[in-house]
């Protein structure tokens, strides 16, 4: 039975295709909540965003947190050939991309699924197969950890972001809408 929280490797994990997957940590809150701001605005929703790199540091320093951040990173020989990139370290310096995760329960099988909360690519690096490695990844990664399946919403209005998912096996469930209700 997994835990809680979705627990990602601590070790980087490169894809075959020469893509990067690194756990977030409290040290990268400040570039994460810089591209889900990024985010927020290519979605229209710019305006009621109010994360801060203080809360998102919070966040990934907690153990029993149940969000998970992974970022994702092109290997220095896919990166653009006009960046510097540190000799030190496998990874370039930014990353094109996150994901985001948290666990949620699926009462009517009695086990803990997969939620993906988000999915970003940076503009300039989409349509190069990055979110299908992400995807491939996760249910490599949901297998591992016992979870029953990945679960996601997509925006009626993402219609590119449908098909994406239709083509990977993604199946679109019907008759439940999302609902929200804020606290007093």
């Amino acid at each position: 039975m997994p835990t809680t929280s979705p627990q990602a490797p601590s070790q980087v994990h490169q894809t075959e295709h020469a893509i990067l997957f690194e756990i977030a940590t409290e040290k990268d809150s400040l570039i994460l909540v810089k591209m889900i701001e990024r985010f927020a605005h290519e979605s229209g929703l710019g305006a009621s965003f109010s994360l801060s790199a203080d809360v998102l540091k919070s966040m990934l320093n907690q153990a029993d947190n149940p969000l998970r951040a992974i970022l994702i990173y092109p290997t220095l020989k896919n990166a653009p050939e006009n960046e510097s990139q540190p000799t030190q370290s496998p990874l370039p310096h930014q990353p094109i991309g996150f994901i985001l995760l948290s666990t949620d329960w699926a009462t009517f099988i009695g086990q803990q699924v997969l939620h993906l909360q988000d999915i970003w690519i940076e503009p300039e690096w989409r349509g190069k197969g990055i979110g299908e490695q992400a995807m491939t990844y996760l249910q490599q990664y949901a297998k591992e950890h016992g979870y029953a399946r990945i679960q996601w919403e997509c925006a009626e209005e993402n219609v590119a972001g449908q098909r994406f998912y239709r083509r990977i096996g993604g199946v679109q469930k019907g008759g439940w809408q999302t609902f929200e209700l804020p606290t007093p």
